[in-house]
C-alpha cells in the first residue's frame, strides 16, 4: 500500500511538472500539436509494420487488425482519451498557464466514479463521496483565490496605467 501511494504521488507530481514544461515549450515551439501528430503516426506505422514481420514470440495473431470491440476501444481511447485531451490541455495551458489543467485533473476521478456507479451499477462508498467533496471544495477554493489574484493584478495594472498616462 505504501509503495502504491508513493507511485500515485509521483505520478501526480510528474504530471503537474509536465504542464510547467509544456508551458515553456509552447513559447518556443508553437506547432507542437502538428509535430506530435506526425511523430505518433510515424511510431504507430513502424510498430504495426515491424511487429508481424518479427514473429519470434508468436505475437503476429495478436497484431492482426480486425474491426471488433478491441479495435474500437483502442481507436476511441487514442482519439478521445489521448488526442482530444492533449489538445484541450495544451489550449488550457496556453490560455491560463500550467496551474489550471493540474487543478482540473482530479475532476476526472470524480467523473469516472460517477459514470462507473451509473453505468455499471457499482456501489459508491462514503469515503469516495467525501473524497470527491474535498476535491470539489479544493477546486472552488483555488478558483476563488485565483479570481482574487486576477482582480488584484487588474487593479495594479489600472493604477499603473493612470500614473503613466
Amino acid at each position: 500500500m505504501a509503495v502504491g501511494t508513493l507511485f500515485l504521488c509521483g505520478s501526480c507530481v510528474s504530471y503537474a511538472l509536465w504542464f510547467v514544461v509544456q508551458a515553456k515549450v509552447a513559447k518556443v515551439f508553437p506547432y507542437r500539436c502538428l509535430v506530435g501528430c506526425l511523430q505518433s503516426a510515424l511510431f504507430v506505422s513502424v510498430v504495426i509494420t515491424l511487429a508481424p514481420a518479427g514473429d519470434i514470440y508468436g505475437w503476429a495473431p495478436m497484431w492482426t487488425l480486425r474491426w471488433d470491440l478491441q479495435l474500437a476501444t483502442v481507436v476511441y481511447s487514442g482519439v478521445f482519451n489521448t488526442g482530444v485531451t492533449f489538445v484541450l490541455v495544451s489550449w488550457a495551458v496556453e490560455r491560463r498557464g500550467p496551474v489550471y489543467p493540474a487543478m482540473f485533473n482530479s475532476l476526472s476521478l470524480i467523473a469516472t466514479t460517477a459514470v462507473e456507479a451509473v453505468v455499471f451499477g457499482t456501489d459508491a462508498y462514503l469515503d469516495g463521496v467525501l473524497g470527491a467533496a474535498h476535491v470539489v471544495i479544493g477546486l472552488c477554493a483555488f478558483l476563488w483565490g485565483k479570481s482574487k489574484e486576477l482582480a488584484a493584478a487588474k487593479a495594479v495594472n489600472a493604477e499603473q496605467e493612470l500614473w503613466h498616462a
